[in-house]
This record gives structure tokens, C-alpha cells and sequence, in this order.
């Protein structure tokens, strides 16, 4: 049975061929800011400061909570999640706080207190840099621009971490759902990245903890986008996710403005 967002949300869907048309998840303009600006930190660092490459695999702890802080780690490629480990939750219980992609920045967590406070976690295959923060702080000193560069990314993502968690306390279930689906295709497709389909690589699990809803919940929504035609969910795949139309599927999360998320200009 449809809820009343999806069949608010019902007129402005399309027919095939209008719906591939306008499949593009962001006007030109903002993704071209969005990209030049992550691209710009990367290219940065990559030619003033030393670091090292790390390839990992999928489920590959990159960071663990507790352990002493020395390094901050930028994402080249893949996907990542960061969680609060279940001895440092209010529940006592592991939950995904934040997902970062290509140009974000994991370890901030770590430089209040002088330990990492989170895990992250690779969700498939992927490079970091890891760059040492003493050695950051020494290139900072004559470079300014470089520290100007981190605050920036830091502040991006604070902003972004606050955003997503009053958007968690105000929206319904099913706007949760929606907004966790189109801010992932817009950070693809700001990296130039396949979303048709998306490869959502976290479990209904991960995806519940990270919406602050039940699995029973998240699976509910899921079934009835799919019934309403929303999105299409391989069988076989579970998490590939064909998004028809992802303006009609904005129109389920749009009782808040688009966040400045996965895909924005500090993530």
C-alpha cells in the first residue's frame, strides 16, 4: 500500500524515456563546483605534502577507536564507513556515523583528545592516503594554504554530520530512506561514477543504524519504492539500486532542502 509521500511524489514521476533524460542528480554548475573543490584539496596535497598509499579491501579495518592519533587519511577511491564502536555508544551498540567517498577525509575523530574515537571501515575495494599529522603540521607552517585546506575539510564535514543528524530527528521514515538513496547518487555521479545502478555496500544493518530506524522499517520503505516503481532492486543483487527517476525520488526527501552531503565541495 502506497504511503502518502510516495503518492504525493506519484505526478512527478516520469516515463522512461523522460526519466533517463533527466537522470543528471545535479544541475551542471553545482557539480562542477562540487568537484572542482575536492579535486583541488587532492591535487594539493598530492604535490605538496609527503604521504603514503594504501590499498584495502572490502571490510578492511582502516582505523580503529582507541588507538593513539598520529595521521589523517583522505580517500582516493571507494567508499568508506565510520562508526562509534559499541563501547563508546549510548546503547552500547556499533552505529555508522558518517560514509565518505573519493576526496573525503577520515581521522578528524582523533585530534581533540589524542585517540581515534571512531572505526572506519573500506565497503569494497579502495586507496587512502594517509598523510602524518606531525608532517602536516610542519609543511602547514610555511604553507598556510595547506592548513586552510584541512579546516575547510573538517568544518565541511562537521557541518554535513550535524545536517544529516537533524535531518534523521525531523524527517519520516520513508524521506530517511529517500535522501540516503539520492545523496548517494549524487556523490557518485559528482566523482563521475556508474549510477545506474547504484551499489549501495552496506547491509540493512549498516543502512538502519545509519537512519536511525529498525531494519523492519527500512525494509517496508524499500518494498513499497519498489511496488510504487521508484526504485528496482536486483534480485540477485540486493544492494544494486536502479533509480528510474531520481527527481521523483527527491520529491519523497525534499520536506528538507538538498544537503550539502556526500558529493558537496568538503566531501
Amino acid at each position: 500500500m502506497e504511503s502518502e509521500l510516495i503518492r504525493a511524489a506519484r505526478p512527478k514521476m516520469l516515463d522512461a524515456t523522460q526519466a533517463r533524460a533527466r537522470r543528471s542528480p545535479a544541475p551542471p554548475q553545482r557539480q562542477a563546483a562540487m568537484a572542482l573543490n575536492w579535486c583541488d584539496a587532492l591535487r594539493q596535497i598530492e604535490q605538496e605534502l609527503p604521504f603514503t598509499r594504501r590499498t584495502v579491501q572490502p571490510g578492511e579495518m582502516v582505523q580503529r577507536a582507541g588507538d593513539a592519533f598520529s595521521a589523517l587519511r583522505i580517500v582516493n577511491s571507494g567508499v568508506f564507513r565510520v562508526m562509534s564502536s559499541a563501547h563508546g555508544s549510548l546503547d552500547g551498540s556499533d552505529r555508522v556515523i558518517s560514509i565518505q567517498f573519493k576526496g573525503g577525509w577520515i581521522g578528524f575523530d582523533g585530534m581533540a583528545t589524542g585517540h581515534y574515537t571512531c572505526d572506519a571501515v573500506a565497503m569494497d575495494v579502495g586507496q587512502l592516503w594517509t598523510l602524518a599529522y606531525a608532517t602536516l603540521l610542519t609543511t602547514a607552517a610555511r604553507m598556510p594554504a595547506l592548513m586552510h585546506t584541512v579546516h575547510v575539510a573538517m568544518s565541511g564535514q562537521m557541518e554535513y554530520e550535524r545536517n544529516w543528524l537533524l535531518a534523521m530527528g525531523a524527517l519520516q521514515a520513508e524521506s530517511r530512506v529517500a535522501l540516503l538513496l539520492c545523496e548517494w547518487a549524487r556523490a557518485l555521479a559528482a566523482r563521475a561514477m556508474r549510477i545506474d545502478p547504484i551499489m549501495l555496500r552496506m547491509s540493512r544493518t549498516e543502512m538502519a543504524s545509519y537512519l536511525c530506524m529498525t531494519q523492519e522499517t527500512l525494509s517496508r520503505a524499500f518494498s513499497r519504492f519498489k511496488a510504487s516503481g521508484l526504485i528496482q532492486i536486483d534480485d540477485t543483487r540486493r544492494n544494486a539500486i536502479m533509480i528510474p527517476d531520481l527527481q521523483a525520488l527527491a520529491e519523497v526527501a525534499n520536506s528538507r532542502p538538498t544537503m550539502s552531503g556526500f558529493g558537496s565541495k568538503h566531501n
